[in-house]
């Protein structure tokens, strides 16, 4: 066996074996060494060995003196990261921080925040770059491969993740479930759909929409109802929390190509919802997002409702929107004050389109 090429392929036992074999100081250690080094410089993790006792906390704790340091030896801790990871250790950037926006109030379409919010607005010319590229710091803070970081990611999260979080017996069945997942994101979640397409049965399909949603892969947006207890029973939608994943397993090369493709106007509502998402636990929240359908299949993208206020949302990927406000009037009927809606698209100004409706670039969010 090459342990070398056999570590470059995630071989855990060859890693062992590799470690081993440099910690003894064997005879083709050197020769590990030095093939392994052409492919270091890009890794956020490093792991350091020993004994214990040896003194790795007390290195770490003097080296990096300027960095937040969290130990798993504490129990509470160790039930924080594996119950609640995305809350714990958010991994996206979000738009703000990409581009060094300091703002961070959570999204409330309401004119104080919007007047607030268009003080520090910044227009983006390259926006779909960043929907293909996706939001991971690490693509934005080394010159990292866009398809060999997400061919690494999937396949640590395969092999690791998903383990850790649930046995799941066939591996090469979730790669096809997380490949199908992301070609319906911005669409409602039908577990029996699923099951028929990946070839497992509806319990299964649910434990592993439970196993992305629990570990920050997607989002579950649910419809609003009045009664608390439908919202929980009716179909949600799902939504990648990050593009550049998406567009990865979709095999969408480009961002050229993504846009003019026919998935544009879903990775468009993919990207704003999953930025509303991470602007609301940046500020420490749960977001108030819903979407609303009727019986006659009126829809509205995303409604955000708080004491008692609707405040409807459309998404649309052009400049300038036909009739981004024509389903606002049915939310009159659900008891609630309805507010002025939004129309977030890529215009690049705050432009009233009716008395009901404002479109909004995407910024603002």
């Amino acid at each position: 066996m090459d342990i070398v090429e056999e570590i470059l392929k995630h071989n855990r036992l060859a890693l062992s074996k590799g470690i081993t074999a440099v910690e003894n100081e064997y005879d083709n250690a050197v020769d590990i060494m030095t093939k392994i080094y052409t492919h270091t410089g890009h890794a956020y993790v490093i792991g350091i060995t020993g004994p214990p006792g040896a003194g790795k906390s007390t290195l770490l704790k003097h080296v990096f003196t300027d960095y937040n340091r969290v130990t798993f030896d504490d129990k509470m801790t160790r039930i924080q990261a594996k119950e609640e990871p995305k809350l714990f250790f958010l991994n996206d950037l979000s738009l703000r921080e990409i581009n060094n926006i300091d703002f961070n109030k959570h999204f409330v379409p309401t004119d104080s925040y919007i007047k607030e919010r268009e003080s520090c607005l910044k227009n983006y010319d390259d926006i779909w770059t960043i929907i293909h590229k996706g939001t991971y710091p690490e693509l934005y803070d080394v010159d990292r491969d866009w398809q060999d970081f997400y061919s690494s990611y999937v396949n640590t999260y395969l092999e690791r993740d998903v383990k850790e979080l649930s046995q799941v017996g066939k591996l090469d069945a979730f790669y096809n479930f997380l490949v199908y997942m992301a070609a319906r994101t911005g669409q409602e979640l039908h577990y029996d759909e699923i099951a028929r397409s990946i070839g497992v049965s509806a319990p299964t399909a649910k434990a592993w929409v439970t196993i992305l949603e629990r570990s920050g892969v997607i989002y579950l947006l649910r419809p609003y109802a009045s009664n608390i207890t439908k919202r929980l029973v009716k179909t949600p939608k799902v939504y990648f929390m990050d593009t550049g994943l998406a567009a990865y397993l979709c095999r969408w090369s480009s961002a050229e190509t993504l846009e003019s493709g026919a998935m544009s106007g879903a990775f468009f509502e993919t990207y704003v919802v999953s930025e509303l998402v991470k602007n609301y636990y940046n500020a420490g929240r749960v977001p108030d997002l819903y979407y609303y359908r009727d019986i006659d299949k009126k829809e509205i993208d995303i409604l955000i409702v708080r004491d008692g206020k609707a405040y409807p949302i459309e998404v649309k990927k052009n400049k300038l929107p036909d009739k981004p406000d024509k389903n606002f009037g049915i939310l009159g009927k659900l008891g609630l004050e309805v507010c002025t809606g939004l129309a977030i698209c890529l215009c690049n100004e705050i432009m009233p389109y009716s008395r009901d409706c404002y479109l909004v670039p995407v910024t603002v969010i």
